[in-house]
């Protein structure tokens, strides 16, 4: 299983790749990007990964510590990627899992979601699925693999540990000589930190000299207004 997956990296992981709970996610192909007339630019194709997203990668690592820690039930506060994620990895546990999202949420990640197994509740305010899922963490125990209190910042830590695996297999693949440039989409950013930290590590080890300057892309939306205005703002 593992040497097909992200848990070859297991001795950079939480947990060893014997025992984890993986679909066969990372791996993904890097290809290059010509068509776009930018340069030399590469894309990490994360949509290869077994819920087409690189979520996986934090299911796995989170879920692998879920079931060694006892978890009964599998927590998320998702309206998409992160909750069809959990719950694929969830049902590959064995465990139940519940999944708090909004009424406007896409429609067919919803359906994934379900079909996976869990139980997706909907909310018209988006603040309630943390409310909700709070609930279930702090009074009936509740694993969490997503944030569930404000402000909304970073993930399950065991989970993010996963996404280091995206770190090493770009320098892996440009034969440990990173790319000037790295750009990852973001929400809460815990994907761009999980990045930063693979190559980190490495560089304290010595495999690369350099860490990539990293790039936090999202849609206009409430990081960019935030801080432009200096006020909170909800996400």
């Amino acid at each position: 299983m593992w040497p097909a997956s992200m848990w070859r990296w297991q001795s950079f992981l939480p947990a060893p790749a014997e025992g984890a709970v993986s679909l066969g996610e990372g791996n993904t192909p890097l290809l290059p990007a010509p068509a776009l007339g930018l340069g030399d630019v590469w894309i990490k194709d994360e949509s290869r990964n077994p819920t087409w997203s690189f979520k996986d990668r934090l299911a796995s690592s989170a879920l692998t510590m879920a079931r060694k820690f006892g978890a009964k039930v599998i927590a998320s506060s998702s309206s998409g990627n992160a909750g069809a994620a959990a719950a694929a990895y969830a049902a590959k546990a064995g465990l139940p899992c519940v999944v708090f999202t909004f009424l406007g949420a896409s429609p067919a990640l919803v359906a994934q979601m379900r079909a996976y197994g869990a139980m997706v509740v909907a909310v018209e305010d988006k603040a309630d699925r943390w409310r909700l899922q709070s609930a279930g963490v702090r009074q009936l125990g509740w694993y969490p693999t997503s944030p569930f209190f404000g402000p909304v910042v970073g993930s399950n830590p065991y989970g993010m540990e996963g996404y280091k695996t995206i770190a090493f297999e770009v320098a892996e693949a440009f034969d440990w000589q990173p790319p000037d440039w790295c750009v990852l989409p973001v929400c809460y950013g815990d994907a761009l930190f999980g990045m930063w930290k693979g190559f980190e590590e490495l560089k304290a080890l010595g495999w690369i000299e350099r860490t990539p300057r990293l790039v936090a892309a999202e849609v206009s939306g409430s990081i960019a207004a935030a801080m432009a205005s200096g006020e909170p703002m909800p996400p």
